[in-house]
């Protein structure tokens, strides 16, 4: 019995050690590169993932104009009957009659402006006049009784064309409409990719913000270390006679403050690592490796003339100008198109056929019916329409003008806030650059005063309060050094985004982050 207790508590042990062993192995940590972090910002983010849904829709109101545009089946049946009174006044016409029509086809209306319409019509048409032998020879119309008929079908296939010749020429009108609705529809592409660029940034922003918190933990756990040993070497002087109590008591205060501080920072950092791992869609439990790849170099390619230039050729806002006044010109010309007249021509024909045997047999009858196109109706019509004294027309013409007015002005002075943007992101660029070489410099300055000061603090050379000093401004280089390196790379993708590049620079196809609809 005790073996097998033995044996149970070995093989607990050794469980529990596989088990532990697992757990850790499942807790590695991700180490992420800003390519990887945008990669998977992209794939995950809810903000993109909703910017992508709002991209699928930009072109609906274009999509939703070409329905104008589509084959329609058309179909309707008519049913007319009518009872008269017995009286002289429709002795000839007869009491009672009935009309029923069938029909049924396509239309459709073209980008010319074009009305097409062809339909398969069947109607059936039936009278009692004559057709009482009694009241025929009561009447004294007996010889008429060859005139009371059998009902009538009349089957017909027409055709009919609607063309406007004058206003909206050919769909001219149309035409630009469907431009309009195009360049509207690119234009909110081009707003949302540029929100998707912000969107990447916010990303890394808040990527970089743990950095920082991890980087200040770090800071406040070697200030806690540094607080600790200056407090015990006091203590050793105390007891040699060449510190003071009361200087003890100051670095336990002191050491007391840093770990309250050391607290907070660490919970600041479990924060961002929160709002990270819920950005990135990870399992709660991953652990991040706080390595970024963060850089410390002006880029090579850095030039504002040809950063300006590329600015003009790729920045969304400013193609977006370029089809606002593409617009302003079509919302014109329609408008100038709207003060013609009218003139519409409408040709059609119809072949027909009659016979009292069936509606079917007008269609198969290859000698008198709809196939032989004997008999047949046809008309033409030409109707002008030319409004008077039109105020909406003048309205609309006004409004024309002073939309192309404004996209003037807008297209002269986002041509300076472009300008004004590039150059103010790449002198934000230098001047971080300058601080983080700056702050590099003043941390390794900071170090080596502070280890020469600790050095003779212990040999009694200094007193507490120079060390102290000393260590306050190590700790605050190190954190400065952090927070320029931040802003530098920060500043290096807003000037990224001023020139519309970022996408370019981490390859994100706007095409391919589109889901499929």
């Amino acid at each position: 019995m005790l073996l097998v207790n033995k044996f149970l508590i070995v093989t607990l042990v050794l469980t529990l050690g596989i088990f532990s062993q697992v757990n850790a192995e499942s807790k590695t940590k991700l180490k992420l590169s800003t390519r990887e972090l945008v990669q998977r910002a992209v794939e995950n983010s809810p903000d993109i993932k909703n910017t992508a849904f709002e991209l699928v829709k930009a072109d609906s109101g274009f999509l939703k104009s070409q329905s104008k545009y589509s084959w329609r089946l058309v179909g309707d049946a008519d049913y007319n009957q009518s009872v008269l009174p017995d009286n002289l006044n429709n002795l000839f016409t007869g009491t009672r009659s009935q009309t029923n029509k069938y029909a049924a086809g396509i239309e459709r209306v073209f980008q010319t402006g074009t009305y097409f319409k062809t339909e398969v019509s069947s109607t059936r048409f039936d009278n009692n006049a004559f057709e009482d032998p009694v009241k025929n020879y009561l009447n004294g119309f007996g010889t008429f009784r060859a005139l009371g008929i059998p009902p009538l079908y009349t089957s017909a296939v027409t055709a009919i064309i609607s063309q406007d010749l004058l206003k909206n020429t050919f769909g001219v009108q149309d035409r630009n409409i469907q431009q309009i609705l195009k360049n509207q529809s690119e234009i909110a592409k081009l707003d949302l990719s540029l929100k998707l660029s912000n969107t990447i940034v916010d990303s890394l922003v808040t990527y970089w913000s743990y950095i920082v918190a991890d980087s200040t933990v770090k800071t406040y756990e070697q200030l806690q270390k540094n607080t600790k040993n200056i407090r015990d070497l006091t203590k050793q002087k105390t007891t040699l006679g060449l510190s003071e109590n009361f200087e003890v008591n100051q670095w336990n205060a002191l050491l007391s403050q840093t770990e309250s501080q050391l607290e907070r920072v660490r919970l600041e950092k479990e924060e961002s690592k929160r709002k990270l791992i819920r950005l990135l869609n990870l399992p709660p439990d991953t652990e991040l490796d706080e390595e970024g790849d963060l850089t410390e170099t002006l880029p090579k390619e850095m030039n504002y003339d040809k950063d300006l230039d590329y600015a003009f050729a790729n920045r969304g806002d400013w193609r977006s100008i370029a089809l606002k006044k593409e617009i302003a010109e079509k919302t014109m010309e329609n408008a100038r198109d709207n003060s013609l007249p009218s003139v519409k021509a409408t040709v059609s024909r119809s072949a027909k056929s009659q016979n009292f045997i069936s509606p079917q047999y007008g269609f198969t009858d290859m000698q008198n019916g709809v196939p032989t196109t004997k008999y047949f109706d046809q008309t033409a019509n030409l109707k002008v329409t030319y409004p008077l004294f039109d105020k909406g027309n003048f309205a609309e013409s006004r409004d024309a003008r002073i939309l192309k007015q404004q996209v003037l002005f807008q297209e002269d002075d986002l041509k300076k806030e472009i300008t004004d943007d590039v150059k103010i992101k790449y002198d934000t660029v230098q001047v971080s650059h300058r601080i983080l070489q700056n702050s590099i410099e003043g941390k390794k300055e900071s170090e080596k005063y502070y280890n020469g000061l600790y050095n003779s603090f212990r040999l009694g050379r200094f007193n507490a309060v120079a060390v102290k000093n000393a260590l306050d401004s190590f700790v605050q280089s190190e954190l400065t050094l952090t927070q320029s390196r931040i802003n530098y790379n920060i500043n290096l993708m807003r000037y990224e985004i001023a020139k519309n590049s970022l996408l370019k620079k981490f390859e994100i196809d706007v095409d391919k982050i589109i889901p499929n609809y």
